[in-house]
Order: structure tokens, then C-alpha cells, then sequence
């Protein structure tokens, strides 16, 4: 007869080896700041802030985008990943700031101003 510590401790730790969770994966805030521009058709001012998290080995950038007056109580309104910050970046300069106005510059649709 096969003993039980012969049969039993072996099929026990294979069944630890196969549940032990992964490492979870951290993302930290990399860099953060604001934008915005002024809309001469609509005579509206439009500011927004951001922040960009990475995940541990930066591999994925995060990139959270808010309205100025939710920042920080409420929740982005905007999230989308990327595979570089300068790409987060450049996406958030060219969707909102005043360099999204050079699209438009020959419309005459806005104007760059301090906000």
C-alpha cells in the first residue's frame, strides 16, 4: 500500500505551484500637467489636466485626461493607453491645447491664448 505522505504532498504542491497569483503589475504617475485653448467661434476657453502612468517596466503609458474644474475629484474623462509617453504626449498636445489650433488655423477657428 502506497503511503499517504508518498501520494498526497507531491499532488499538494503541485496544486500550490499552479494557484500562486502572478505579481501584479504597478503603474506610477511618470508626468502630469495641463492645457488648453480658446475657441474665437464660440468665444469659449477650454482647459484640461492629465496624468501619465506607467506600468512598472515601461512598457504601457496610461494617459487620464480631465475637464480643469473635475481634476482631481472626479474621474478622467479621457483614458486611453499608449506604447510610449512621447506618443501620450503628442496626443494630448494635439487634442488639447492650442497646438490642436494649427488644424484649424486657416478656418480662422482659434486663437492661442494663456489659459
Amino acid at each position: 500500500m502506497v503511503s499517504f505522505a508518498r501520494v498526497v504532498l507531491p499532488m499538494l504542491t503541485l496544486g500550490l505551484i499552479f494557484t500562486v497569483p502572478q505579481v501584479a503589475s504597478a503603474e506610477f504617475l511618470s508626468n502630469n500637467g495641463s492645457g488648453g485653448y480658446y475657441n474665437k467661434s464660440t468665444g469659449q476657453s477650454y482647459s484640461y489636466e492629465f496624468e501619465l502612468w506607467t506600468n512598472d517596466n515601461n512598457t504601457e503609458y496610461t494617459l487620464k485626461v480631465w475637464r480643469s474644474p473635475d481634476y482631481p475629484n472626479q474621474s478622467a474623462f479621457k483614458v486611453r493607453r499608449f506604447t510610449s509617453a512621447a506618443e501620450a504626449l503628442k496626443y494630448f498636445d494635439s487634442n488639447y491645447t492650442d497646438k490642436r489650433c494649427n488644424l484649424w488655423a486657416s478656418e480662422g477657428v482659434c486663437s492661442k491664448s494663456s489659459l
